[in-house]
């Protein structure tokens, strides 16, 4: 059975509250309304995601939120500081650390790390914009330490909002 990583940027965020740090920026509306919709497209492709790693700014986790209701399922989460302006050297550390019982997991954080890992695992340089899902099987990848930025997953998936609505 393969692995699966899907790999998720934070939904659009609101610039609008001055005073806040970026950590806390919220999302906006069109946040708000596209992120319940990446949450379906998941259920409909069926990914039976068993875990999520997620970033501890405002607007991944209530990403998630948004994606949960679209996905009609709570997915157990782990929170990191470190996906918070992460690498994606960092991204694939946290990969690392998983135990075996997973086999496909949900990544939502930010870019610059996330649009230079799908980058590197898909071999195209494209955009990965706000609420985009980039997906990877990793068929021969038996254990969770042994996945690097150098994995070269046999299948991929993109999908973008835009080709939602």
């Amino acid at each position: 059975m393969p692995r699966i990583v899907i790999l998720m940027r934070h939904a659009k965020s609101s610039w609008k509250e001055t005073g806040l740090s970026d950590i806390e920026r919220p999302l906006n509306k069109r946040g708000l309304r596209i992120a319940p919709l990446m949450g379906e497209w998941l259920r409909s492709h069926r990914f039976e995601i068993e875990k999520c790693l997620c970033s501890t700014a405002r607007r991944t986790r209530h990403t998630l939120e948004c994606v949960q209701v679209g996905y009609d399922r709570q997915i157990p989460t782990e929170y990191s500081e470190k996906l918070y302006a992460s690498s994606p050297h960092e991204i694939v550390r946290h990969l690392q650390e998983l135990e075996n019982e997973f086999q496909t997991v949900l990544v939502i954080a930010h870019n610059p790390g996330l649009e230079t890992l799908v980058e590197r695992w898909s071999g195209i340089t494209r955009s990965f914009p706000t609420a985009a899902i980039a997906v990877f099987s990793f068929e021969e990848l038996k254990d969770w330490s042994a996945i690097s930025i150098e994995s070269k997953p046999l299948e991929i998936q993109f999908q973008i909002p835009s080709q939602l609505q």
